[in-house]
C-alpha cells in the first residue's frame, strides 16, 4: 500500500532567508462573507519545486510537468556521514544510492535540518552541498 510523506516546510512571515509579505485584504466582519489573505514571496523560498524554465530557456513552465513524474515510487539515498559544508559527491552518492532504480523518485536525505533550524544562517551558510557530478550521476 502506498503512502503519502509531506516533505514541506511551513512558509512562516519571519523566516531569515525568505521574507514575506502577508495582509488581510478583505475580513468576515466587514463583508459578512469572507476573509482573503494576500501574500507576496519569492518561488524559490521554502518548499517548492523548480520548473524546467528556471534552468532552460527553452523548458517549460511548471504545468507542463507531469504529475507522475513528481509523484511515484521513492528511493531515500543517506547521506547522515556527511559533515557540513563538505561536498556531497558523486562517489559518495554512488556507495550511498544502490537501492535506486531507474525512474525512481531520489530523496536525499542528509540529516542537516536535525544539525541546524532552517531559521539560523547556518542551516543556508554550513549544509553539505552536491557537486555537480554527483548531480550528474542522479540525472542519469
Amino acid at each position: 500500500m502506498s503512502r503519502l510523506v509531506d516533505l514541506t516546510y511551513p512558509v512562516t512571515d519571519d523566516h531569515i532567508r525568505w521574507p514575506v509579505e502577508r495582509r488581510i485584504t478583505t475580513r468576515p466582519e466587514a463583508t459578512g462573507t469572507k476573509q482573503v489573505t494576500w501574500i507576496g514571496m519569492s518561488v524559490h523560498g521554502f518548499t517548492h519545486m523548480d520548473a524546467p524554465r528556471h534552468y532552460q530557456a527553452d523548458g517549460g513552465t511548471i504545468e507542463s510537468v507531469a504529475l507522475d513524474a513528481i509523484v511515484g515510487e521513492a528511493a531515500i539515498i543517506d547521506l547522515g556521514g556527511v559533515a557540513p559544508d563538505s561536498p556531497i559527491t558523486a562517489e559518495v552518492v554512488t556507495a550511498a544510492g544502490g537501492a535506486v532504480r531507474d525512474g525512481d523518485i531520489v530523496l536525499m536525505r542528509a540529516g542537516w535540518d536535525r544539525v541546524e533550524s532552517i531559521q539560523r544562517p547556518e542551516f543556508w551558510s554550513r549544509a553539505p552541498y552536491m557537486t555537480a557530478e554527483a548531480c550528474a550521476w542522479l540525472r542519469e
